[in-house]
C-alpha cells in the first residue's frame, strides 16, 4: 500500500472496492461470496461464485480480510480522510437504477436491494 501511496500525487483519491464481509454467504444477482452461516478467520480462503450469462458459475478463490485490516493499512501508508461506505441498490434513485438496467441489460436483482454486497473505502493522499 505504501508503494501505491508514493506513486499518487498530493490530494489524490484512492478507492478500494471489496466484497462486504457482513454479507458473506448471501446470494446476490451476480455472485455469492462464501458459504451461508460460515465464519471465516483472518486470511482464510473463501470461495466466490460468480454467476455467468451461460448459467455456469465461475469459481474464484478469495481470502477473508477484515475491514479493520484495510483501514489500518491505509492509515499506515499515510492516507487520511478514510471513509467507508456500504452501497445498496436502494441508495440509488429510480432513474439511476433504470439507467444501469438499460446500459447493462439487467433487471434480476436479488438481495442487493437491501443489503450491501460490497464495501467501498475512499482515502486521500495528503
Amino acid at each position: 500500500m505504501r508503494e501505491i501511496y508514493r506513486t499518487l500525487r498530493p490530494n489524490s483519491h484512492f478507492i478500494i472496492l471489496d466484497t462486504n464481509l457482513n454479507t458473506t454467504g448471501v446470494p446476490f444477482s451476480t455472485f455469492q461470496n462464501g458459504e451461508p452461516g460460515k465464519s471465516y478467520s483472518y486470511g482464510e480462503e473463501r470461495v466466490e461464485k460468480l454467476n455467468l450469462d451461460s448459467q455456469e458459475k465461475l469459481i474464484l478463490h478469495d481470502f477473508n480480510w477484515p475491514n479493520r485490516m484495510y483501514e489500518t493499512n491505509l492509515k499506515r501508508a499515510g492516507f487520511s480522510e478514510i471513509t467507508v461506505r456500504y452501497p445498496k441498490l436502494e441508495d440509488f434513485s429510480a432513474e439511476q437504477i433504470q439507467q444501469i438496467e438499460q446500459e447493462y441489460h439487467y433487471k434480476s436483482w436479488l438481495n442487493e436491494k437491501t443489503q450491501a454486497p460490497f464495501i467501498l473505502y475512499q482515502a486521500i493522499k495528503k
